[in-house]
């Protein structure tokens, strides 16, 4: 017990601002202290007001999201069919699990700032709103870490699940440089 788990997290969203736009995929990389794997979670996220808005638009992306689209390319229809009303209660429930059996959770990812909006958008939707946000109070940016050591961030696919496995990648990467270099 006391020990740091990483919650190694990527969200593709439908815009940029988060008073007005969703997170519709999120991607987590559950890692202890050295990166090593814990688990994952890979969900679509159902916000019942966009997925009307698709329906209203033949199964399309509305025009305000088809910019994000032309980044993240997730078909809307997939988006629909894909989307978990439960995907806030998976993680809650994988970061209470790890939580009680190691230590505090922290997020990291390459965009720290935008993450920790959107998860916390996403976490306080709906029913779950009452319930403890699950991470601690802080998140990390990647950047720094991997600046330090010297590693190129992948080139980013847009799918969530996908760019936070890269980002877990470099990360191990970077730490195993890092120490390496300490041991000498």
């Amino acid at each position: 017990m006391g020990k740091t788990i990483y919650a190694i997290c990527d969200f593709e969203t439908t815009g940029l601002d988060v008073k007005e736009h969703y997170p519709i995929e999120v991607g987590i990389v559950f890692t202890d202290e050295e990166f090593n794997v814990l688990d994952t979670l890979d969900r679509a996220i159902e916000w019942k007001d966009l997925i009307a808005d698709i329906k209203e638009n033949d199964m399309e992306w509305p025009p305000k999201y088809r910019e994000a689209y032309s980044v993240h390319q997730i078909p809307a229809t997939d988006y629909v069919h894909e989307a978990a009303s439960w995907a806030q209660g998976d993680v809650r429930t994988k970061c209470d699990r790890l939580k009680g059996k190691y230590g505090k959770v922290i997020m990291i990812s390459d965009n720290a700032q935008f993450e920790w909006q959107f998860m916390q958008k996403f976490m306080n939707h709906e029913a779950l709103a009452s319930y403890a946000f699950p991470f601690h109070h802080s998140c990390w940016d990647a950047s720094l870490i991997l600046k330090a050591a010297g590693v190129q961030k992948s080139k980013k696919p847009h799918r969530a699940f996908k760019d936070a496995c890269l980002l877990h990648g470099n990360l191990f990467t970077a730490h195993t440089l890092i120490k390496h270099w300490k041991e000498k």
